[in-house]
């Protein structure tokens, strides 16, 4: 029976892995503690990589400044990310705060923490091509140790089964059961099970020709930075005029100090090198070729490790981005499989909880919003996917109209056959109408019957087809500012939930204990202000001003240059007129007042949860909640309700003042408010027959009888204008 180091605590533990619970011996504060494992029975031990070559890349790792950029910032880069544990593979499933796998994960053993941890791993996968961890699940306090990838090897029975492990110490060998060892490695052709194979294998050989070429030159500058070679002569030199030339050689051409000096020789003396010069050697091609090789096989972009020679922004942020996708992802998928086996499945009896590493935050792998905005509208245009569709994916409730398809080539929802029969009856009643004769003696008295049954039957048909394709464009811009909006709210919820976690809720004395939900209030560790827990006041506006009016004048020039079309073609929109300048900065003092109250939000919230005594689990759905303004917690990343109220309301704004403003601009003297004419329609809006602004029409310029001198007017009272689906109808002749 062999035995091993352990952990130097207070224990001497006793493992039998027939035994189904460990034995535990208490000893008097012992220098070290012993692992007594019976060793697996049978089967061969052999070499994956070789401990030589396991040693080799180490020494290349300590020595070559590229491999040590290249795997130290991969190490960091993937040990910096929050580990979570969701209740199931899908990335939008809730996170499990208080998992016992994460508090193993983040306080692995009494001398590392879990970044440091997880550096180690990373960083021995990427030079040995395998990471192995002592596993300590199971135990009364459970501890995860790294162990040297050079002194591990698998015992393989000969019909190809992993039997164990052995470690082989200085001293001694410890032979480990199967499930005391947590391997992590990269596939080795040679070896499937229990094989790794270093990425760094392949060029070993360019490195170390890299390595001997540093080391040559090392020793050239050692021994004086003087040149090989010989003087020759045909004449006699006496011992006194070999000492002087000596001297003179010694005084004025060795050393650093004397580099590309002059050497005056005399007596018929001549040069002779007898080793190339460095141009000849080719160092820097050389080094060259060597960096490229080894950054190729670790995969990671020269940009990554400061290498931007010929590279400007936009090859750089490419590197970025490939460098994330193509090789730090697929090292933390295989991460998240391996720990979520060992690590998690344990305190998972379901088997449907996985350990991840959250991405969100990272800005190279976040999809940029206009090209999401622009996929989304090609996505509707062109009939592939329903309005109802896409707002299902974005959490978002139904909309009157939304599951019928639009025309890929007017955004026209495609009308049923039932639907043109009528408009087809419309226009022939309104030509039946438009001929009938009027005596010339009544024709002021009839004046306005005509003209008015025929405009009432050009407005079942145009009025519907243009509202139609209102509430098309509408749809688009709403989702356009809905990205914006659901990805700042994010931001500043995760902002806020990250640092009221950065003081945990529970004393150290109750944090140790095993409880499940301690009911500890949060006011006995969060001393800080509240206003430290909210993202910086002058930030947060400038930032939402900023990204919002972006989208919000392109949706004002879209709207403005749609109205005219309404009325003829080849009208130019004004969209940097004084007017149109003028509701921009309005609408950013607007946006102002709406990030000021959500922070009001989260700050009353935040001191509601902590005169309450929350739990951090209560407190983190309180703040999404605020966020959200929403009673319901909302799903990670939202969609939030806030965010869905202002993207409608703003869309509305910004679509009826460009309206109006087109009209101004053309001088159109009336408009009609026409509604949605379905069962959302508020009271007020309905057709003037039903009590309500429907149907009217003033000259633009005057206010309708509601107050708003447009549908969507953010002058008016909030409840005629929040979630408005409205428009002003031109009234032009002919």
């Amino acid at each position: 029976m062999a035995t091993g180091a352990g952990r130097p605590i207070s224990e001497q533990v006793a493992f039998s892995f027939a035994a189904a619970e460990p034995e535990i011996t208490r000893a008097p504060r012992p220098r070290s503690v012993k692992l007594r494992i019976t060793p697996p029975s049978g089967g061969t031990l052999f070499s994956v990589e070789g401990a030589s070559e396991t040693l080799g890349a180490i020494s290349l790792y300590e020595r070559l400044g590229w491999i040590y950029g290249a795997v130290s910032r991969v190490a960091m880069d993937i040990a910096g990310l929050p580990r979570v544990v969701r209740r199931g593979p899908d990335p939008r499933d809730d996170e499990i705060e208080d998992h016992p796998a994460l508090a193993i994960l983040n306080d692995p053993n009494w001398c590392m923490s879990g970044d440091e941890l997880m550096e180690c791993i990373v960083t021995y996968l990427e030079l040995a091509g395998g990471a192995y961890l002592l596993n300590g699940i199971g135990l009364p306090k459970p501890r995860l140790w790294p162990l040297r990838p050079d002194r591990v090897q698998p015992v393989i029975l000969a019909n190809g089964e992993l039997k164990g492990w052995e470690y082989r110490s200085y001293e001694e060998t410890v032979a480990l059961a199967p499930e005391m060892v947590i391997p992590i490695t990269y596939f080795s052709p040679r070896e499937p099970i229990g094989g790794r194979l270093s990425p760094l294998a392949p060029v070993r050989v360019a490195a170390q020709s890299m390595i001997a070429a540093m080391t040559w030159n090392s020793r050239f500058f050692d021994r004086g930075a003087a040149p090989g070679g010989i003087l020759t002569t045909d004449q006699t030199i006496n011992e006194n005029e070999f000492q002087r030339l000596e001297q003179d050689v010694a005084d004025n051409w060795t050393g650093t100090e004397n580099a590309f000096g002059t050497l005056i020789l005399d007596r018929g003396l001549k040069w002779q090198a007898i080793e190339g010069a460095h141009k000849d050697m080719g160092f820097e091609g050389l080094m060259r070729m060597t960096r490229e090789e080894v950054l190729g096989a670790l995969g990671v972009p020269p940009a990554i490790v400061g290498d931007f020679k010929q590279a400007n922004y936009a090859q750089v942020e490419m590197q970025l981005k490939t460098y994330w996708i193509h090789k730090l992802q697929p090292i933390i998928r295989r991460l998240g499989t391996t720990l979520t086996r060992f690590i998690v499945r344990p305190f998972d009896p379901s088997g449907k909880q996985r350990l991840s590493f959250d991405t969100a935050n990272i800005k190279v792998l976040q999809e940029d919003l206009n090209a999401r905005a622009q996929r989304e509208e090609i996505w509707v245009r062109t009939g592939l996917r329903t309005r109802a569709e896409l707002r299902e994916e974005l959490g978002l409730p139904p909309y009157p109209g939304a599951e019928e398809p639009l025309l890929s080539t007017s955004y026209v929802p495609a009308l049923t056959k039932q639907e043109r029969d009528e408009h087809t009856q419309q226009q022939i009643a309104a030509k039946a109408a438009a001929s009938v004769p009027v005596p010339p003696a009544d024709a002021a008295a009839n004046r306005g019957t005509v003209p008015a049954t025929t405009r009432a039957a050009k407005v079942v048909g145009r009025s519907r087809i243009l509202l139609r394709r209102y509430e098309s464009s509408l749809m688009r811009a709403e989702n356009r500012l809905l990205v914006v909006w659901n990805d700042l709210l994010y931001r500043v919820e995760r902002e806020v939930v990250a640092n009221v976690r950065k003081r945990p809720p529970l004393p150290p004395a109750r944090a140790a204990e095993d409880t499940e939900e301690p009911l500890v209030p949060l006011s006995i560790s969060l001393p800080a202000p509240i206003e430290s827990y909210l993202p910086e006041q002058v930030k947060l506006v400038a930032q939402a001003k900023d990204l919002h009016a972006q989208v919000f004048r392109n949706l004002i020039a879209e709207f403005g240059a749609d109205a005219l079309n309404e009325v003829a073609s080849g009208l130019a929109f004004d969209y940097g007129h004084s007017r149109v300048l003028s509701m921009v900065q309005r609408d950013r003092e607007r946006i102002e007042a709406v990030v000021l109250r959500l922070l009001d939000d989260i700050r009353d919230e935040l001191n509601a949860g902590l005169e309450a005594g929350e739990t951090l689990k209560q407190m983190t759905d309180r703040i999404r909640q605020a966020v959200a303004a929403s009673a319901e917690t909302p799903e990670r990343g939202g969609p939030y309700v806030r965010a869905e109220r202002i993207a409608r309301t703003e869309a509305e704004a910004a679509a009826g003042f460009a309206r109006y403003e087109a009209f101004t601009q053309i001088g159109v003297e009336r408009h009609r408010w026409v509604n949605a004419a379905d069962n959302f329609v508020r009271e007020s809006h309905k057709d003037e027959a039903e009590g309500g602004v429907g149907g009217e029409v003033r000259d633009v310029g005057e206010p309708f009888s509601n107050g708003l001198y447009y549908p969507g007017d953010p002058s008016g009272a909030p409840g005629e204008v929040i979630n408005c689906r409205c428009l002003a109808e031109p009234m032009v002749e002919g």
